[in-house]
């Protein structure tokens, strides 16, 4: 697909040793058995987790490239020949040309059926990641996460393994660095949705992976940017976790962007706001510098 230039480095990953955690919704006062919360998120209980790595950032453009080119490997979106795009991100011609074709969706008509939206041309043929290469691959779908992961020697994180590096130690906070948030912390949407951006966080799309301050374990982009595929769910349904730049903080539209934040898709489905970052298992290589959070381990106790 592009020219064999050198290839991008994988991921750092940084080690966590495990252990418990509050794991589950944000919204406390939710009737779990009868409401389904706006994150999405279960009723809060204790779980524990072993010992994992887990990439610093999502895997990027440019990452992805490496791939495919290493590969040849097809995507469900390239299999499909289309996927949705925002309409508010679309080009006039790319608009004009779904309007005709595909058309938008049924009671949503702010998104666009977009043939040849693919990771490569996430908002339609006439974009490019080759202007992008060091922000998160996105139309890609569980199926191609777990591709690029096993290519990679990598696996997906488990929910919970996702969870616990996104909370970074804290317990009962919706966000990775605690209680509230502002643009300058993440990138999702502020503005009326889906007519105006005001683009206070300095991105109307997506982000560099890097951009704006990992959380205290380290990690960037754990909530907005880009949702991210985790492993389990059900051959039906798989989870994407954190929420994305079109997502809200407080719910007042699409779903807010948590660190408890989950929603089931099934496994061949991708957007231009879904991406993924791997997990190893602890097998420690004597020659890799080990990053001990033993100590950030949140402690036992209720919210």
């Amino acid at each position: 697909v592009f020219a064999d230039e050198q290839k991008a480095a994988l991921t750092p990953q940084i080690y966590l040793s495990g252990g418990e955690f509050y794991m589950g919704s944000s919204y406390v006062g939710a009737d779990y058995k009868k409401d389904n919360p706006p994150d999405g998120g279960k009723q809060p209980r204790i779980v524990e987790v072993k010992a994992f790595w887990l990439d610093e950032h999502a895997v990027t453009n440019e990452q992805f490239i490496d791939f495919i080119n290493d590969t040849g490997y097809e995507t469900d979106a390239d299999k499909f020949g289309w996927s949705f795009v925002l309409a508010y991100f679309a080009s006039e011609e790319t608009t004009i040309k779904a309007d005709n074709d595909m058309g938008r969706i049924e009671g949503d008509p702010s998104w666009l059926g977009v043939r040849e939206a693919t990771w490569e041309h996430p908002l339609g043929p006439d974009s490019d990641v080759e202007d992008i290469l060091d922000h998160p691959v996105v139309q890609v779908s569980w199926n191609d996460a777990r591709a690029y992961c096993k290519w990679a020697g990598r696996r997906l994180a488990r929910e919970k393994e996702w969870e616990y590096a996104a909370r970074s130690g804290l317990v009962g906070q919706p966000f990775p660095w605690g209680k509230e948030a502002t643009p300058q912390q993440l990138n999702y949407w502020q503005g009326d949705f889906p007519l105006k951006n005001n683009v206070e966080d300095g991105y109307a799309g997506t982000a560099p992976v890097k951009s704006f301050e990992p959380n205290s374990f380290g990690f960037y982009n754990m909530v907005g940017n880009v949702w991210e595929w985790v492993g389990g769910g059900s051959k039906e349904k798989r989870i994407l976790k954190g929420g994305s730049f079109i997502d809200s903080i407080d719910a007042s539209f699409n779903h807010p962007a948590l660190v408890s934040t989950r929603q089931l898709t099934t496994a061949d489905s991708g957007n231009m706001n879904t991406g993924f970052r791997c997990a190893s298992d602890a097998e420690v290589d004597d020659n890799e510098e080990i990053i001990d959070l033993s100590e950030s381990k949140p402690p036992k106790k209720e919210l």
